[in-house]
């Protein structure tokens, strides 16, 4: 399984369309970022985890620091 393209268009989507595309593609609700890179990353990171596999341990890091960014 090719995501080069789902990866492509990531560099030119707003952070709207990045939660829109979380949205669509998982089902399930976005995290709350308000970085549009931060957004951009977890959104490959977890499209590619889709396509690859996962790394456990590198899922519970990414959790953390998205919670760390999570507005209050």
């Amino acid at each position: 399984m090719t995501i080069a393209p789902d990866l492509s268009a990531l560099r030119s989507m707003t952070i709207d369309q990045l939660r829109s595309a979380w949205s669509e593609r998982f089902s399930d609700a976005p995290p709350r970022l308000q970085s549009k890179d931060l957004m951009r990353r977890v959104l490959a990171e977890r499209l590619q985890t889709e396509a690859e596999g996962g790394d456990i341990g590198l899922d519970k890091i990414l959790r953390q620091v998205a919670a760390r960014h999570r507005p209050d």
